[in-house]
């Protein structure tokens, strides 16, 4: 079930949220679209339970959400919700939870252009992940092509966007034709919780390093110029 207090705790977190990350492109969900509470355990496993949500601040209109749980029941669950500005993650201490944001997954996409803008990752604003969870988005294409992004979003992570770059996927999916994003979040070992603010793709800058990497190799570059003539 859901954890009452701990997601008034969180719900603080949404009044005092982080700036946008510099390099938004196109928002895939701000969460401002509530959906009501999905509670779920083994008995339904495995397709779990899903609902949909059709609103503003949504890549394309309309957000499906799915649970799968194999919580052994008897008041053990996996649940998840929208409400606040904030999608909520909850899984029981027995067992493996799995919650599904899909996007696309009931009217295609069409086409969306991922790279749009000079896009070249995602930022996921996580406002909690106390014990942490894996991570996986799978992009799928108009010729139905599949790309998959695998990670892990680890514990005691609190106020953090973090930002999973496109040449970390996996496959043949078109980027700049897309119909459906799945974005998947795990708990296989039970009692998690996870607190998402919003969802973006960027364009995610190099870090400094690269940079100054970079800088140094234009300025070799510039010297040797100069030697040639």
């Amino acid at each position: 079930m859901l954890k009452s207090r701990f997601i008034g705790a969180i719900a603080a977190l949404s009044f005092t949220a982080l700036p946008a990350f510099a390099g938004t492109v196109s928002l895939i969900d701000d969460f401002s679209t509530s959906q009501a509470p999905i509670s779920t355990d083994q008995s339904t496993y495995p397709t779990g339970v899903s609902s949909t949500a059709s609103g503003a601040g949504i890549l394309g209109g309309t957000r499906e959400l799915t649970v799968i749980s194999k919580q052994s029941g008897g008041g053990f669950s996996t649940s998840a919700a929208v409400s606040g500005s904030m999608s909520v993650f909850s899984n029981s201490p027995i067992g493996y939870g799995e919650v599904n944001l899909g996007y696309g997954t009931v009217s295609p996409l069409a086409g969306f252009d991922l790279t749009a803008g000079g896009a070249n990752g995602f930022v996921v604003d996580v406002l909690s992940s106390d014990l942490g969870v894996d991570f996986t988005i799978l992009a799928t294409d108009s010729n139905a092509n599949t790309s998959v992004i695998s990670s892990t979003i680890g514990g005691g992570i609190y106020g953090q966007k973090l930002k999973f770059k496109y040449n970390g996927f996996a496959g043949t999916a078109d980027l700049t034709d897309i119909d459906s994003l799945v974005f998947r979040f795990v708990n296989a070992n039970g009692n998690s919780d996870f607190v998402l603010g919003n969802m973006a793709t960027a364009n995610v800058p190099l870090p400094a390093g690269g940079l100054l990497l970079l800088s140094g190799l234009g300025a070799l570059g510039l010297r040797r110029a100069r030697r040639r003539t």
